[in-house]
């Protein structure tokens, strides 16, 4: 809370430099709807946040963003959110 109050104070957009998330096999869908709870909390809890960066490596596991065609499009669905996509 501490730090976000401070970025909110520099009237700059923030990001979140790193964020992700790895398949569940026990829940086919549960990346995706991860990736869409998180863009819907980050913008409503912290609404100074403009920017996410996601993750994508296999160096530890499998953080791909492509691990799933419906992980990929909650990606997309990210993309296209004009809070985080804002016509320039």
């Amino acid at each position: 809370d501490d730090f976000y109050a401070w970025g909110v104070q520099t009237g700059k957009p923030l990001m979140v430099s790193e964020t992700g998330s790895v398949e569940d096999p026990s829940d086919a869908g549960r990346k995706a709807k991860w990736l869409a709870q998180a863009a819907n909390s980050i913008k409503s809890a912290m609404p100074a946040v403009r920017a996410l960066v996601y993750f994508h490596s296999d160096r530890d596991c499998p953080w791909w963003l492509d691990s799933s065609p419906e992980s990929l499009e909650a990606f997309r669905d990210i993309s296209r959110d004009p809070h985080f996509a804002p016509s320039v």
